[in-house]
């Protein structure tokens, strides 16, 4: 279980997005990822794709929400008060730009040697043409239609990448903006390695899958 300061992080991360976004946009769903990056770095493989199903019956039960929401935004639970920087994400999409607006980090933090990243924006790139500089980020708002093309989201880490190439393949417009936020990252460490590797096995198999 995530200590103190991580949860008391997640909770902040939630009040700054949903006190701006409500105040925003009023028909927005905000579903944020609770300590999504916690659970995914310590889990086993059996529940890291339990969690992913359990975030897939999440999204279909907000699309069944009346004809209210017509956006949702997607946002891990560490942002802390940067959440609140994600609020041009929603303006794009409301403005008509695109229809899955994705965050880019503006301060690249921690990381290992790029492999797994690289890996994820060749995939995007091979499966569907779009050149994504930031192919596995959380932080994502869309509309309703393109999020039901995404569902059910890949398994595992994959979950991003594949829902970029499925949005794109159904004909949604994707664009990335570039955003100070902030968040927990696993630097060049056993155990940092081992997240990148299951990440990496897990863009494979989102990959493949769309082959």
């Amino acid at each position: 279980m995530p200590g103190a300061a991580a949860t008391d992080r997640s909770k902040n991360g939630f009040n700054f997005a949903s006190g701006a976004f409500h105040i925003v946009v009023h028909n927005a769903i905000i579903v944020e990822l609770t300590e999504r990056f916690d659970f995914r770095l310590r889990a086993s493989q059996a529940a890291i794709d339990f969690f992913v199903r359990i975030l897939t019956a999440a999204a279909k039960a907000a699309l069944s929400v009346g004809a209210g929401p017509q956006l949702v935004l997607l946002c891990d639970g560490d942002l802390a008060g940067s959440a609140a920087r994600l609020i041009p994400l929603v303006a794009a999409v409301e403005a008509g730009e695109c229809d899955l607006a994705v965050a880019a980090f503006g301060r690249r933090v921690g990381g290992g040697f790029g492999l797994a990243l690289a890996f994820a924006r060749w995939a995007i790139r091979r499966r569907c043409g779009f050149e994504a500089e930031a192919p596995i980020s959380g932080q994502r708002a869309m509309r309703v239609d393109a999020l039901r093309a995404a569902l059910p989201f890949a398994r595992g880490y994959g979950m991003e990448l594949g829902m970029t190439v499925d949005a794109v393949r159904a004909g949604y417009r994707v664009e990335e903006y570039e955003l100070d936020l902030s968040h927990r990252a696993t630097g060049r460490t056993f155990g940092g390695f081992l997240h990148r590797a299951r990440q990496l096995l897990d863009f494979t198999r989102a990959y493949r899958a769309r082959a």
